[in-house]
């Protein structure tokens, strides 16, 4: 089947509502068969600043402030600085073009502002905050992370058919697919649907898969390092999709299965909020918290497992962990935590 923009278009919506929107519709009481180690002691929470507006999510650090963006909000930002813990409200000055749906990211000196409905890329300095055409060549993507001055990887469809596909574009604005790396298990699309991460520190690049137990990691070349699960035994994606005849589309049928909801990579770890409980989990303990699991870069392998007990009833809806000190998203309000069994 051939399909329109429109119907791409509603493919990356419904990709994005699935994990967004849909984020506790995995059934949380179902048994599984395995275990984790729980570390003895929490993070310690430090500080909360209330938002305001829902619809934040982490769009990165630099050394002095830490940076969120809002769904609803294509060219805004706030910056809280994390000595001083003041928050200031940012505005990115924008040229010709209207950006109404956008995803900001922030990699000092630089940020960088993906329209979503264009699929174009901005790019233009934290201190002058003024975003210039970055890139505009690439027809379709879902996800796009620079890992250089002039290589970025997106996660794009096929060139022969529409399945998704990882792929690297340098300065000679060739884009080369690596078909192969995101392994099909129902449609090619919605079941390896997943997130792109890079890890500066080790030039390498992650994948977690949403709905299955597998994450990938590669270096900027987009060459397979390594495939490694994630302790549960969720090895299938569940999930039922329906071709939209009329618009040339494909959307998920029901509620999709989640399991790792979100994760972070930061030095020789990555750190996965795992949706599925384990057997040796106590019910309520799992109920009230958000559980993440932390596996080694080296090789993938699990190491332990951590709560982050919910906060005024609200689980984490985003988190990032730099150093010893872990940042989460709980509905409007960012929370810091220390992490008291950092090495």
């Amino acid at each position: 089947m051939k399909y329109t923009i429109l119907g791409i278009v509603l493919i990356l919506t419904c990709s994005f509502l699935s994990v967004y929107l849909l984020k506790r519709i995995t059934d949380r009481t179902e048994v599984h068969n395995f275990s984790r180690k729980i570390q003895s002691r929490l993070p310690e929470r430090q500080r909360s600043w209330e938002l305001g507006q829902r619809g934040y999510y982490i769009a990165g650090k630099s050394a002095d402030a830490i940076y969120l963006a809002n769904i609803f909000r294509p060219y805004h930002l706030l910056s809280i600085n994390t000595t001083t813990n003041a928050i200031k409200e940012l505005s990115i000055t924008r040229g010709y073009d209207t950006v109404r749906s956008s995803n900001i990211s922030i990699d000092p000196p630089y940020f960088y502002l993906v329209d979503q409905a264009r699929f174009h890329i901005y790019r233009g300095s934290l201190q002058a905050l003024v975003a210039e055409r970055y890139i505009d060549d690439v027809p379709f993507f879902s996800e796009a992370v620079p890992v250089s001055n002039s290589a970025t990887i997106f996660r794009t469809t096929q060139a022969d058919k529409h399945e998704y596909t990882l792929a690297k574009r340098t300065s000679s604005h060739q884009l080369k697919r690596m078909p192969g790396l995101l392994e099909k298990q129902v449609d090619g699309l919605f079941c390896v649907d997943g997130k792109l991460q890079y890890n500066k520190a080790r030039n390498i690049l992650l994948y977690v898969y949403y709905y299955r137990n597998q994450f990938l990691c590669m270096d900027t070349s987009l060459n397979l390092l390594f495939r490694a699960n994630t302790i549960d035994d969720v090895s299938q994606a569940r999930i039922k999709v329906a071709d939209v005849k009329r618009d040339h589309a494909r959307m998920l049928a029901s509620p999709p299965y989640i399991v790792n909801k979100k994760y972070h990579t930061s030095a020789t770890k990555i750190y996965v909020n795992s949706r599925i409980k384990a057997a040796n989990e106590r019910k309520d303990d799992f109920e009230s918290s958000s559980v993440v699991d932390i596996y080694d870069l080296s090789d993938g392998h699990y190491e332990s497992s951590f709560y982050i007990r919910d906060y005024l009833g609200n689980d984490i809806d985003d988190f990032r962990i730099y150093s010893d000190t872990l940042f989460a998203l709980h509905n409007n309000i960012l929370v810091t935590y220390k992490l008291t069994f950092y090495p």
